[in-house]
């Protein structure tokens, strides 16, 4: 019934502009209005109230690529309202501070 229907010239229409701001740092700063209003209409799939799931994912990704230009991101979400965001950035802190006196 829609077979050929769907004529976007984009894999992903729109990423191209909300790109910049899907970087792990650019994800950790972001307040939950500008998610709601201009990243979650392109996650349908997500709820609007699922800024936490990114955060969460930012920091795995910190985590599992570490650089030491993510460490702030990573002591600001040891305070964040989120149990979640805030134990695996305690958690992810723990093993940076364990790490650099093993070394």
């Amino acid at each position: 019934m829609n077979k050929h229907k769907c004529r976007e010239t984009e894999d992903f229409p729109g990423l191209a502009e909300i790109a910049p701001m899907l970087t792990p740092e650019k994800i950790m700063e972001m307040q939950d209005d500008y998610y709601k209003e201009n990243i979650q209409p392109k996650f349908f799939y997500l709820s609007a109230s699922e800024l936490w799931k990114w955060k969460v994912n930012a920091l795995c990704f910190m985590r599992n690529n570490y650089q030491e230009k993510y460490q702030p991101y990573i002591m600001d979400a040891c305070n964040n309202e989120n149990v979640k965001i805030r134990e695996l950035a305690q958690s992810i802190y723990n093993e940076i501070r364990l790490g650099s006196k093993n070394n």
